[in-house]
């Protein structure tokens, strides 16, 4: 037999005779042949294979690129915001109001407060009216609006008698507040003077000539001026108007207060309802029950109590 000799295997040789494939194996030494196919068929068979191995490796090459594209997202580190955001006009936009003549709808006031916005905190906010400094919780800042130009002259704001907080807060208002005489805006029209003695949780004790130890919410004072330091209530001698401290014990928050006065007589939100005057009977479940001069029981959730004091 004629042919080319295309490969040498261990135990069989590979011809190409006439256009055809054939296997010759070898047995006992004498090579055996074995027909098997057109040439056609087999370079189609090779092209097939080859197509599939390129195709294995295009698929094998696209699942590794798969791959590398899962881990860049998973090790890419995440987009940071624009740090011109943070404390920007976008971020806090009553901050453009700054060193400018404002008018606030506080809760419980009548008429407006206006003033210069001196400074502004996560929680609290600082006006001058030109004579005082006020601390106003945002909390009960219904509306802020510009004031119009014929209403704006409010002067140069003095030195405050409250040291500037690096980071104003509510809280530190408070703390700077202690030992110096101050008006609270607390309920109605009616305002109390006095000192801030104690700070706790959620209350705080103010002790006024009028009220002695006042246990106040923090979330119900509307407005607090502190006055100049040198100031005494009522223009009395500081030796006739000591700072006394609370007498009676202190906890923790408002409601547990409240609960050391129990069967004790009380008064309610300075008195402004003869319904908030008697026998503070129990505090349970978030209500308080008040033993009226008539004897009859009246029910107050504690979240509208704004005070408490005994006479």
């Amino acid at each position: 037999m004629q042919g080319v000799l295309v490969a040498t295997p261990d135990n069989y040789l590979v011809v190409l005779s006439m256009g055809t494939i054939v296997y010759l194996l070898i047995v006992n030494r004498e090579l055996v042949r074995i027909p098997i196919f057109n040439i056609k068929n087999v370079s189609l068979s090779a092209s097939s294979s080859g197509n599939k191995s390129s195709r294995g490796k295009s698929g094998n090459n696209k699942r590794s690129a798969r791959g590398q594209t899962r881990r860049q997202k998973l090790t890419r580190p995440k987009p940071r915001l624009n740090s011109s955001r943070k404390g920007g006009a976008s971020a806090d936009p009553m901050k453009t109001y700054l060193n400018q003549p404002v008018s606030l709808t506080v809760s419980g006031t009548r008429l407006p407060v206006k003033g210069r916005l001196i400074d502004l905190g996560p929680d609290i906010l600082v006006l001058h009216n030109g004579i005082q400094f006020l601390y106003v919780p945002l909390v009960h800042v219904q509306q802020l609006t510009r004031c119009p130009p014929n209403e704006s002259n409010f002067g140069e704001p003095s030195e405050p008698p409250l040291d500037p907080a690096v980071d104003l807060s509510y809280r530190k208002v408070l703390l700077n507040a202690k030992g110096i005489f101050s008006e609270l805006y607390i309920t109605g029209s009616q305002t109390v003077h006095g000192y801030v003695t104690s700070i706790m949780n959620d209350f705080f004790v103010f002790y006024s000539p009028m009220f002695r130890s006042l246990y106040v919410s923090m979330r119900h004072l509307k407005i607090l001026v502190p006055y100049d330091p040198h100031t005494t209530p009522y223009a009395l001698e500081q030796e006739k108007f000591p700072v006394h401290p609370a007498t009676a014990s202190l906890a923790r928050t408002f409601d547990q207060q409240l609960r050391k006065f129990e069967n004790e007589f009380v008064i309610l939100d300075l008195g402004e309802h003869p319904e908030k005057i008697g026998l503070l009977k129990s505090v349970q479940n978030n209500l308080v029950e008040m033993v009226t001069a008539d004897g009859a029981s009246t029910f107050i959730h504690l979240d509208h109590v704004k005070t408490i004091h005994r006479p």
